[in-house]
């Protein structure tokens, strides 16, 4: 691939900025990526394997939609356009898909209880132990 012009760069820059509140583009799923993680956009790239133009290419990329039979394909063309890591894109959209269904309350936030070390007595039915040490 040859590189772009600085003029198409910069058109990219502004087009993945517009992307990133589209949720059917990568550039969504990075960025919502990078919120649950804490991470800045240069640990996202080396966690990904791809950085500056290619970053740009994968943002402006269709999102691959988890859970669907062409998941898999979509990801892999995704990671050769790119240069991208398989495995770390699939298992960035798995969780961004994770807690976008947690956000929206989805059935995943259900169990999400289940997951505390200390119940509460609702959860138990058992009053908890009144100890004094």
């Amino acid at each position: 691939m040859d590189s772009p012009s600085e003029g198409t760069i910069n058109l990219m820059k502004a087009l993945a900025e517009k992307a990133r509140r589209q949720s059917s583009f990568m550039a969504y799923a990075l960025g919502r990526y990078m919120d649950i993680q804490r991470i800045t956009q240069e640990e996202l790239e080396e966690y990904l394997g791809c950085s500056g133009v290619n970053f740009l290419r994968l943002a402006l990329c269709g999102r691959p939609e988890v859970g669907t039979p062409e998941f898999k394909r979509d990801v892999r063309d995704c990671a050769l356009y790119t240069g991208a890591r398989e495995t770390a894109l699939a298992n960035l959209l798995n969780v961004v898909a994770y807690w976008d269904r947690v956000a929206a309350g989805g059935v995943v936030a259900a169990r999400a209880p289940a997951m505390q070390t200390n119940p509460t007595e609702e959860q138990t039915g058992e009053k908890p132990d009144k100890r004094t040490d």
